[in-house]
């Protein structure tokens, strides 16, 4: 076992026999579930996790061989990528002081310790992330998002956020007054005040006004008008409505200011508390304070208690009832200045207060010419005039009545009896009596027609109805008209005019407006009417009242009565409520828009009768139609070098329920790249097309063509040499292996491995034993323990290109850490490039550039291609002149394809049916599965 991170173990060969001639052997180790590396000494170092297989074979009789199960534990699995993402997706925070919850997933899954430290990276809006990467928005701009891994910090990922809609705050304020006045020297005099408020650029600038007094006093205004009440000193503070430590002062004498009073003393004659003769007076008087107060004017009032008198502007105070009063004096320009006395009244008289009407339970007559005796209740019961007088006013009714309130009924009706206190007119006491049977009764009603007709045989014809009320001196003759349906219907107006309505007969009637027991009655019969809409009702199939599917439909029917209506024709119609649907002629409703919509059935016949139903809809989606690309400014020219403009996208209509789109860019001639918030990056002279495509649908689009000028043309002095290494497709130190399936147009070498480090192949040994060749290769293969001259040819080989490695890696870059280390989807021109940690491409790349130009990528970390991208040349590009400087490991992904020479410091891994043109160098094994390599 090796129980230490990174341990080792020495592992010891015996050869059998002892004295075999021959007792070199060759070191290999097979990962099982486990990792590690032997030297060719045979010392063994951990990797990762679990089991291996250590192998010792005879260098000359390869079928010979030893081997041992070593077990590997307390390795740790690191992360190699991060990728950040937020909460739905969302690259913009549009809210005030808004905040966004970002997450990791960490590489590989198993990786150990998959803790981050969340930072942010200023741009040109600001924000603050927390511990557990809760974004949160502080000034307008954009911020980079960056998740760092705990236990590499050269492994991160990131993400820009865009920040709008934050508020600008005051920091300062000046108060000015008008025409820069710091006195007021008129009385009552006013003075208005603003501010200035810094930065100018302050979202809010309202503030709150209010005066501190000094030795002088005012007030002043929500506005800033401040008036003087007092003389003196003040002081004038605005603050800000958005922090109430910012504020401004300003401070203000005011002069000639009047003398107001402070108090008040009330007084009486002769200090008298008492009034003890009946209606008698009480003078009262009041002393200002101060003496030399400008305004010494004052009120009187008073205020009953138990008693009750009146006070003049004077003060002079009358009794008007015994008990107690409460004298009152304020300052006229200060109400709330004032002083008062209790004062105490006797020997009054006792008034009146009330008076009620009765008679004994009985508000009718009801006989001709009847009377009733009517009583007066004075109180209080010790008032000493309880006189009043009678009288009575005709309502509806008519009566008369004596001075001893005996009532004569005259005509029937409502009469008011009054009964009115003798020494207040003031007080009274009313009762409403019903007065009947003063009149010539109806006994009797004959109905007719006019002609005596007893028929309406005419579609909606009249017929005049007539009334003969017996005696013909009744006094009230007046009858009311109404008619019964028998079998048919007709309606009645209030002077008798009969209309038909339907077939049949029916039943007129004429009732006494005096007494209903009394009516007269005929039948008519009405025929040739047509059955007429009384009501329609909306319902639909189950009673379903709602539409929750896209697009979706509800058949609406009508329901018409009476049922034998002639004509049950409806119009459809629909109303939007909250939501929108269309309706056909035929009641089938379609949802367009969701909310609630009023489903309208109108009788044709009748358009004053019709049903509703209210139905809901959900689900509908609001799809998007187009979509307009625009620049800031509406500039569509780059002329900086390296300049940047950002591109803006409207999604039409503005309530559409998806509106994601994405960035790209189309190289026309010239070539530029788009971050994923739409900022536009000039590359190379020429223009290009920038198109915002709708996620949901790639049909849907807009795009706008930019021309970039001014853009240097980076030359790259010359390729990287590769001396005899050139000579190579596939050149490795520790091993080259293969699945069934691959093609390789080349030769493949392996130094200090030898021969049996290149598996899979089938390798044929030529004669000569300097070579050997597969039916996998068009070229040879060759190993360091082939025959001489070959192990000179691989030193040589191998220092090549090592030479070439430290060429590529020290050439000064002209682009550096270019889109954070992920090119996917760019077109790059040619030049030195430089990325600090690791290089993704997990869509397709372009090198765009002539037959003659270079590219030189520098990656201090990991080259990865996701499974499926290319790297794609264009202008005449060709791959032998690409070469990829990596530190670190490289994948190249299931079913890529892949340009250029791969200059590797560790491994180099292809994909299954990954394809390849250029060349492969590895400082440590290449593994291959079924590709196709061409050099």
């Amino acid at each position: 076992t090796i129980s230490t991170f990174g341990g080792t173990l020495q592992m010891l060969a015996t050869i059998l026999p002892v004295n075999a001639e021959d007792q070199s052997i060759i070191w290999s180790v097979e990962n099982v579930s486990g990792e590690a590396t032997i030297s060719s000494t045979g010392l063994l170092t951990a990797l990762e996790n679990g089991t291996v297989v250590v192998k010792a074979t005879s260098v000359n009789q390869p079928n010979i061989q030893g081997t041992r199960t070593i077990t590997i534990s307390n390795q740790d699995v690191y992360a190699t990528s991060i990728e950040v993402n937020s909460a739905g997706n969302v690259a913009i925070i549009d809210t005030f002081g808004g905040t966004l919850q970002f997450s990791v997933v960490v590489l590989p899954a198993d990786t150990d310790n998959k803790a981050v430290v969340w930072s942010v990276i200023k741009g040109t809006g600001e924000a603050t992330i927390n511990a557990s990467g809760l974004l949160t928005a502080q000034e307008n701009g954009t911020v980079t998002v960056r998740a760092t891994s705990v236990t590499n910090p050269l492994v991160f990922g990131s993400k820009v956020i865009t920040i709008s809609k934050q508020e600008v705050l005051a920091t300062w304020i000046g108060v000015l007054s008008a025409g820069d006045a710091t006195v007021i020297n008129t009385f009552g005099g006013t003075l208005q005040f603003s501010v200035n408020v810094i930065p100018a650029n302050t979202d809010d600038k309202s503030v709150i006004w209010s005066v501190i007094n000094g030795t002088g006093e005012a007030t002043i205004s929500s506005t800033g008008l401040l008036t003087a009440l007092e003389n003196g000193t003040v002081t004038v503070k605005a603050t800000a409505t958005t922090d109430p430590l910012v504020f401004g002062t300003k401070v203000i004498t005011i002069s000639n200011q009047e003398v107001l009073a402070t108090s008040v003393e009330l007084s009486s004659a002769g200090d008298a508390l008492v009034i003890n003769t009946f209606g008698g007076t009480l003078q009262f008087s009041a002393v200002v304070l101060p003496l030399n107060a400008d305004d010494k004017s004052v009120l009187y009032s008073v205020e009953s208690g138990t008693g009750q008198a009146s006070i003049s502007s004077l003060g002079l105070l009358t009794a008007l009832e015994n008990g107690t009063v409460t004298v009152k004096v304020s300052v006229a320009l200060n109400p709330l200045l004032f002083d008062t006395m209790v004062i105490t009244i006797s020997n009054q008289e006792v008034l009146v207060e009330s008076v009620t009407v009765s008679a004994g339970n009985v508000t009718t007559i009801d006989t001709f010419g009847g009377t009733l005796q009517l009583n007066a209740n004075v109180l209080p019961a010790d008032a000493d005039n309880k006189a009043v007088i009678w009288s009575v006013e005709n309502v509806s009714g008519e009566a008369t009545i004596s001075s001893t309130g005996l009532l004569t009924a005259l005509e029937n009706g409502t009469v008011l009896v009054k009964a009115t206190s003798v020494e207040n007119p003031l007080i009274f006491g009313t009762l409403e009596i019903t007065i009947s049977n003063q009149e010539v009764l109806v006994e009797s009603i004959t109905v007719s027609a006019a002609g005596d007709v007893i028929v309406i045989d005419t579609f909606g014809g009249t017929l005049q109805l007539s009334a003969n009320v017996l005696p013909a001196d009744a006094d009230n003759k007046l009858v009311i008209w109404s008619v019964e349906s028998i079998t048919g219907l007709a309606s009645i107006s209030e002077t008798g005019l009969l209309t038909a309505l339907e077939n049949g007969t029916v039943l007129v009637k004429a009732t006494s407006v005096e007494n209903s027991a009394i009516l007269g009655s005929l039948e008519i019969t009405i025929s040739n009417q047509e059955v007429l809409v009384e009501s329609v009702t909306v319902s639909t199939v189950g009673e379903v009242i709602v539409i929750e599917t896209f697009g979706g439909t509800l058949q609406l029917n009508a329901n018409v009565l009476p049922a034998d209506a002639d004509n049950k024709l409806v119009i459809w119609s629909v109303e939007g409520i909250t939501g929108q649907a269309s309706i056909s002629e035929a009641g089938l409703l379609t949802a367009l828009e969701n909310g609630t919509v009023l489903v309208k059935a109108t009788s044709v016949e009748n358009p004053l009768i019709y049903g509703t139903l209210e139905i809901t809809i959900s689900n509908q989606e609001v799809l998007v139609e187009s979509i307009t690309v625009s620049a800031d400014g509406d500039v569509v020219i780059i002329d900086v070098l390296g300049g940047t403009l950002q591109m803006n996208a409207l999604v039409l209509p503005l309530n559409a329920d998806d509106q994601l789109y994405t960035w790209t860019v189309e190289n026309v001639s010239g070539a530029a790249t788009i971050s994923e918030t739409g900022l536009l990056t000039a590359v190379a002279d020429g223009t290009v097309l920038v198109k915002a495509t709708l996620d949901s649908d790639p049909l849907i689009f807009g795009s706008l063509e930019i021309t970039i000028s001014n853009q240097e043309e980076v030359i790259v002095s010359g390729g990287v040499e590769l001396l005899s290494a050139g000579d190579f497709t596939i050149l490795s130190k520790t091993g080259i292996s293969t699945t069934a399936g691959s093609y390789i147009v080349g030769n493949l070498g392996v130094s200090p491995g030898p021969a049996s480090y290149i598996t899979g192949f089938d390798l044929i040994n030529d004669a000569s034993n300097t070579f050997a060749t597969s039916a996998l290769v068009t070229g040879m293969i060759y190993a360091a323990d082939f025959t001489a001259p070959t192990p000179s040819y691989l030193s040589t080989a191998i220092s090549d290109m090592e030479t070439a490695y430290t060429d590529a890696a020290g050439r000064a870059p002209d682009f550096t850490e270019l889109h954070a280390g992920d090119i996917s989807g760019q077109t790059l021109v040619p030049g030195v490039y430089y990325w600090s940690s690791g290089l993704l491409i997990n869509t397709d790349v372009t090198l765009a550039g002539s037959e003659t130009d270079i590219w030189i990528f520098q990656i201090a970390g990991t080259l990865t291609q996701a499974p499926g991208a290319k790297v794609m040349l264009s202008g005449g590009a060709v791959a032998s002149n690409i070469v990829w400087q990596v530190a670190a490991a490289v994948s190249i992904g299931v079913g890529s394809h892949f340009e250029g020479t791969i200059l590797g410091m560790t491994s180099v891994d292809l994909g299954t049916n990954a394809t390849y043109n250029g060349k492969i160098f590895a400082q440590t094994a290449v593994s291959l599965d079924s590709n196709d390599i061409n050099n």
